[in-house]
């Protein structure tokens, strides 16, 4: 009656990882947001994680997005529209590039971006960032480093759910 395949952490750990890493930092992610859009309120930029060599943020221009969008035949047609929609007072968009894959970390943020970028007195955003840098960095280990995350949790048994 049930089946259950792979599921998506066996499938694409590195993103299972990010997912792990957007739900412990939050917050700093949202005011990390928020220091971003304020830099430059008028840019149409996007705020990135690049995870290769290692992990850091980077900054994506949009053409550069919507380049990418058609040389791969529109895949990437609903992150843009979502991030025409995008509110960054409300919401947090983080285009993350690993994998030769492109996954987008967006979430609408409790407290509110400007609210957790005003909530932080120490440490200062640029800190923050290489706070969160080392952090990614613990989290996606490079070439011959050894995996210092447990594994992730298998899907439930049908029984289970009984």
């Amino acid at each position: 009656m049930f089946s259950f395949s792979a599921s998506s952490a066996d499938a694409e750990p590195w993103k299972y990882r990010l997912d792990q890493f957007a739900r412990d930092f939050r917050p700093q992610l949202a005011a990390i947001a928020w220091g971003f859009h304020l830099a430059n309120p008028d840019s149409t930029d996007v705020l990135g994680i690049d995870l290769k060599p290692q992990p850091h943020f980077v900054t994506c221009p949009r053409r550069a997005v919507e380049a990418l969008n058609h040389n791969v035949a529109h895949q990437l047609q609903e992150i843009l529209g979502i991030l025409d929609a995008h509110d960054p007072a409300k919401e947090v968009f983080i285009l993350v590039i690993g994998e030769g894959q492109i996954k987008l970390l967006y979430f609408e943020s409790d407290p509110l971006p400007p609210d957790a970028y005003a909530a932080l007195d120490e440490p200062p955003l640029e800190i923050l960032m290489i706070q969160l840098e080392d952090e990614l960095i613990s989290r996606f280990p490079t070439d011959g480093e050894t995996e210092t995350q447990p594994t992730p949790p298998k899907p439930p048994k049908p029984e289970e759910f009984l």
